[in-house]
């Protein structure tokens, strides 16, 4: 279980490094619902709903950190003993 669990974060690590090398930026757009009043009851009613975008760029160090922990992992996840094996 251990060995499936370790080895599930360093290919995760890895795919996100190598994703890292290559894109330069992720723009995310989370919608914004705006709110407008009704003069009848004064009750808030949504509107239409805006995108809102949201940039991350991750640093330089930030690809081969990811890709060196996930190597590292990697290397201790094959290392352990298999879970039914009995030696």
């Amino acid at each position: 279980m251990w060995r499936a669990f370790f080895l599930a974060i360093a290919i995760t690590l890895i795919i996100m490094g190598v994703e890292s090398l290559f894109i330069g930026k992720v723009v995310m757009a989370e919608p914004k619902a705006i709110t407008t009043t009704v003069s009848a009851w004064n009750e808030p009613l949504l509107a239409d709903p805006t995108m809102v975008d949201r940039e991350v760029e991750p640093p330089e160090w930030a690809p081969f950190s990811l890709l060196s922990a996930g190597a590292v992992l990697w290397l201790y996840s094959v290392s352990l003993r298999r879970g039914g094996a009995e030696e």
